[in-house]
């Protein structure tokens, strides 16, 4: 291995060595500790070896560390019961960008190579483990992305692409050289005094430090996670519920009082759950009556009793019926909340705060532009997605703001008709004869809240491909407020001329539709996305 300073990455992966719950012959998680522990050079020796096979001599390992993790689920098979049956294995290595982008890129090498580690590491177990070689060796190693906001690679054009399915392995890359924005983010983003993302901004007021997978806490959790099949829909669905619970609680008006904010204030304002640190969910509320630069930040002391209220009327708020779930095995037909017996797990489990800020200042992304797609009284804008409505009529999404009523409109310089237009959702439905649709494959509107830091693309008349990581959302999504803008928030990543521009999630679904950006003028950076269930329901559009 070799020792210098011109390392400019820094590679940080998570592997869960997991075992079967229902058979002999397994070891208990603190037994399975101790013999890891034991022979923690020889794991070290295999992962360097195999280290050594991607990156030659070029990096050197910083630290491996080992902990008890939570339950989790073994692909195929399905116990009775969920107790801890793992332990997690975190690496972390510093190498050259070049070693692993000589083949086909960064982000096929990286696979490639968590992939070698995660085989390496389920060899380990099955040869090592108390009742392996007697046949006791059922053992499942996966990765996840270990992704904050300030994890990406600035190195080539390519990125690490977002929050892979349970089944992969996968790895956070960061740079040590690494821009604010995406590598393909606009130009005009970048300047020579670095940004605070929302993310950043909002660990600047709480308190620090990592927390855990909220989807790994108990069996609950766990039981969640196996109907969703996806860990971050299921911890951002967790953490919807817990902040939901806790807003529809007397605790959340007496926590407030504490700080002299008045509650029927900051419930007229969008509330948003940002995802930062490592799985870390605070709650981001907006008070129009505090001064600019005024932040008020308080950890909260969630009592179970109080929560467990709080959720019963968060259930009435979303008209539906606690009968319609029971405890522990199913969600709503809408999954906006999860059960309340989750609670219990978490409500324990790190610390979680509330913050409290004036408005951020936010800018459209439209300005006036001889340019298309659509254009309208000399504006720039970009169309959504490809949609019908009830008589089947063809045609786009676009941002109202956009589209001045009474002014003519073309949509890839055919002209266009505005059949609907909402401003609450800031969006339009216009229809366009004899268009010839151009689209990128999708799913659809999405149906769950987002998951947290998922790397999302969209395409901008004024950006082009644009990619991005989701950092915080609307509380109650995927449940739509018929009252209220919801959003979600990414990094800064539009230019003015992507207003409309749909967001994609990395599964295919729509999440949003590119609304705002904060100003350039102070706070967090941040790009603004209509949430796009909403527009779908508010035009009654389908995808086309």
């Amino acid at each position: 291995m070799a020792r210098t300073s011109s390392f400019d990455l820094e590679l940080r992966a998570q592997f869960s060595m997991a075992w079967a719950v229902w058979a002999g012959g397994y070891p208990k998680p603190e037994e399975a500790l101790g013999v890891v522990r034991g022979l923690h050079e020889e794991l070290q020796r295999s992962i360097v070896q195999r280290l050594g096979a991607h990156l030659g001599a070029n990096f050197e390992v910083l630290n491996v560390q080992i902990q008890i993790g939570g339950y989790r689920p073994i692909r195929r098979l399905w116990p009775d019961s969920r107790p801890p049956n793992s332990l997690d294995i975190f690496v972390t290595v510093r190498a050259l960008s070049s070693a692993l982008s000589r083949h086909e890129g960064l982000a096929n090498e990286m696979e490639r190579l968590i992939g070698d580690l995660a085989n390496s590491i389920k060899t380990f177990s099955q040869e090592n483990m108390p009742g392996a070689r007697r046949g006791a060796n059922a053992y499942d190693v996966e990765g996840r992305w270990e992704t904050r906001p300030e994890i990406s690679v600035s190195t080539g054009n390519e990125q690490i692409p977002g929050t892979p399915v349970a089944s992969r392995p996968a790895v956070a890359v960061r740079s040590a050289r690494r821009s604010d924005q995406p590598e393909n983010a606009s130009k005009s983003h970048r300047g020579k005094n670095k940004t605070t993302s929302l993310a950043e901004w909002v660990d600047t007021h709480v308190e620090t430090g990592n927390g855990n997978p909220l989807y790994t806490l108990g069996p609950v959790g766990s039981a969640v996670h196996e109907m969703l099949q996806s860990e971050q829909h299921t911890s951002s669905l967790i953490a919807n519920t817990l902040w939901q619970s806790y807003v529809h609680s007397r605790a959340f008006v007496r926590d407030l009082a504490k700080i002299q904010v008045s509650p029927a204030t900051v419930l007229l304002n969008e509330i948003l759950v940002v995802a930062h640190g490592t799985d870390r969910y605070s709650l981001l509320l907006t008070d129009p009556n505090l001064a600019s630069g005024d932040v008020r930040a308080l950890k909260i002391n969630f009592r179970l009793d109080e929560l467990l209220s709080g959720w019963g009327a968060a259930v009435q708020s979303h008209g539906l019926t606690e009968s319609a779930v029971t405890p522990e095995s199913e969600l709503f037909p809408v999954p906006v909340l999860a059960p309340s017996h989750v609670l219990k797990e978490v409500v324990d489990s790190q610390s979680f705060s509330v913050l409290v800020s004036a408005p951020f200042a936010e800018e459209n992304t439209s300005v006036p532009s001889p340019h298309v797609p659509v254009v309208c009284a000399g504006n720039l804008s970009t169309a959504g997605a490809y949609v019908q409505d009830t008589i089947h009529r063809i045609g786009v999404t676009a941002a109202q703001h956009a589209v001045p009523p009474g002014s003519l409109v073309t949509v890839d310089g055919l002209a266009g008709t505005v059949i609907s237009r909402d401003s609450l959702t800031d969006s339009c439905f216009i229809h366009v004869q004899h268009l010839i649709p151009r689209p990128i494959p999708s799913h659809g509107p999405l149906g769950l809240a987002p998951r947290q830091h998922d790397t999302v693309t969209f395409e901008g008349a004024a950006t082009g491909a644009g990619r991005a990581q989701i950092v915080a959302w609307n509380y109650e999504l995927p449940s739509i407020d018929p009252n209220l803008q919801q959003t979600v928030r990414t990094d800064q990543v539009t230019s003015q001329g992507d207003s409309g521009a749909a967001l994609l999630d990395s599964a295919g679904f729509i999440v949003g539709f590119a609304h705002s950006r904060s100003a350039t003028s102070g706070g967090p950076a941040y790009s603004s996305w209509i949430w796009a269930a909403g527009v779908f329901q508010k035009h009654g559009l389908t995808p086309y």
